[in-house]
């Protein structure tokens, strides 16, 4: 009689690597400006400030000088807490950008609109200094749950933020999405399905873990997930 067959496992040896071209970013910062950022870190600053040195040394990462064909890096601040606003739009200026981001506690406010700082962000990224070429993210970062967000038909105010959300990545805009304290502080499940694919959210227990995350966000617009088998 046939035997019957089993199952074989066969390895595999996948040989990818990431070629990794310099990619050319329009990039907004989207941060969360709300009180409850003045919680300490592990270090026994705000979390607010730890926030705030991160996205500067982000900032220092990018490359504003243009090259032989006029390409470079731009940046765009913004900040939300019960409202939401542009500090600065697209620059090239790292001193203009750096200066932006050091006059966002002066809006400190309650209030986590989440769908407000998405739509602001898309403003930001649709100005008039945006460079066709270059890449279009959204950096998004907060602390909080939805609070004070209108209330879609279903009763939530989350599906009202994912629409908000929606409209960025519609856009042409790679969401990336950071929660950062106690994780009943933080809608993870949320927050993943805001960003452009759940790979792109990352979780910080603690503000001072944003530097390391900066950075992964800065080596994936060069070599996206889609890029790799997977989707990995």
């Amino acid at each position: 009689p046939t035997p019957r067959p089993k199952p074989i496992y066969l390895p595999i040896i996948i040989g990818e690597a990431c070629f990794q071209q310099w990619v050319h970013g329009d990039v907004v910062l989207v941060l969360d400006i709300s009180t409850s950022m003045d919680r300490p870190s592990r270090k026994g600053r705000s979390k607010l400030a730890a926030t705030l040195d991160a996205a500067k040394a982000f900032v220092g990462m990018m490359d504003f000088t243009p090259d032989t064909k006029g390409r470079r890096d731009q940046v765009a601040i913004v900040g939300f807490n019960d409202t939401a606003w542009i500090e600065t739009g697209l620059t090239s200026d790292m001193a203009v950008a750096m200066a932006a981001i050091d006059h966002l506690p002066a809006g400190r406010a309650e209030g986590t609109r989440l769908d407000l700082g998405f739509q602001r962000g898309l403003e930001a990224g649709q100005g008039a200094a945006r460079l066709a070429d270059n890449s279009l993210v959204m950096i998004f970062l907060t602390d909080g749950l939805p609070n004070r967000v209108p209330v879609a038909e279903d009763g939530t105010m989350e599906t009202t933020v994912r629409r908000s959300a929606q409209a960025a990545k519609d856009a042409g805009m790679q969401v990336y999405t950071i929660g950062i304290g106690a994780q009943n502080d933080i809608n993870p499940q949320l927050l993943g399905e805001c960003a452009s694919d759940p790979g792109r959210f990352h979780y910080a227990p603690d503000p001072e873990d944003l530097g390391s995350i900066y950075g992964q966000i800065a080596h994936s617009i060069g070599c996206p997930p889609s890029d790799f088998w997977g989707g990995r």
